[in-house]
């Protein structure tokens, strides 16, 4: 059975999320319909298609990077990645690591870029297995941080740890339920500052329907 809240992780911040915030995360996720829609449509293609062949593993990157803005062209071409890529899954145990959720295989990819590309990493693993590999964004930190006072240090083990820490009190492996949760949390918490550039849909929804998202609040002692 799913628990009612989870307690701080090591931090005495005596905030609690309850099942009723995973829900509020959901429900505003539903009529996100551009994010519902490029998450569905990187599942069916991941799920789809093995890494057997580069032109495979391209569509996949360029997915991953268009549909959820990992700025991947900053550090390297998506040409470039795959050649590194592919020839990284030959030499070592990337799709072994990624099927057993080891997270040696976010080392793998992260060591190929001049740059760090833990955003791309965890997505790119994330969509091949999603009950073990935990979306890294920066909202997701923001969140992880008000809530448990997390010092992001682009480590994706400490990342992965508070993350599986949740799953642990909640009993569940639904990793999608808890990331939607973090990186919606962690968009109102930029929201409640007036921060701009934030994602459009999401902005939009937000100002029309305030209490929607008040919803997402933990408890409070």
């Amino acid at each position: 059975m799913i628990e009612e809240k989870i307690n701080t992780l090591g931090e005495p911040s005596g905030i609690n999320i309850t099942i009723d915030n995973l829900t509020a995360a959901e429900k505003i996720l539903e009529k996100v319909n551009s994010w519902t829609f490029n998450r569905n449509v990187l599942t069916n293609y991941f799920q789809s298609n093995t890494n057997n062949d580069k032109s495979t593993m391209l569509i996949k990157i360029i997915l991953v990077d268009s549909l959820y803005n990992t700025n991947l062209s900053k550090t390297m071409s998506a040409i470039e990645l795959v050649e590194q890529l592919f020839k990284k899954n030959q030499e070592s145990k990337l799709d072994e690591y990624i099927q057993q959720g080891n997270l040696e295989a976010i080392e793998i990819i992260t060591d190929i870029a001049p740059k760090n590309i833990l955003s791309f990493a965890s997505k790119f693993c994330h969509f091949h297995n999603k009950n073990a590999f935990p979306i890294y964004d920066s909202y997701a930190c923001i969140a992880l941080k008000k809530l448990f006072g997390y010092k992001d240090k682009r480590k994706y083990s400490e990342f992965a740890n508070h993350i599986n820490k949740i799953k642990q009190k909640f009993g569940t492996n639904d990793l999608e339920r808890i990331d939607t949760f973090l990186w919606l949390y962690g968009l109102k918490l930029e929201l409640d500052k007036d921060k701009k550039n934030i994602n459009k849909e999401v902005t939009e929804l937000y100002l029309k329907n305030p209490e929607l998202f008040k919803n997402l609040e933990p408890t409070t002692p």
